[in-house]
């Protein structure tokens, strides 16, 4: 849905496309942030965004990179 509201003018096939896409790969912190955005209240998308980027944090710090905020699709779905 929230690919749909961004994308009005896409074919159903291009956004299965994006999603999977998507799905399979990372998201940026702009792209957590608004389907948070979309789907939360704002002191509950608050709340779980403050949890994703902590996620981040741990994983680049794990890896050892000091990068903009990255999350597996999978691991977004965990938090």
């Amino acid at each position: 849905m929230h690919l749909r509201g961004k994308y009005p003018f896409k074919q159903n096939k291009e956004i299965k496309d994006m999603l999977e896409e998507k799905i399979n790969s990372f998201l940026n912190e702009e792209e957590f942030v608004d389907i948070v955005s979309y789907m939360y209240n704002k002191e509950d998308s608050e709340e779980i965004i403050i949890k994703i980027k902590s996620v981040c944090e741990s994983m680049n710090h794990a890896l050892g990179q000091n990068k903009e905020n990255f999350i597996q699709f999978e691991s977004f779905q965990k938090v």
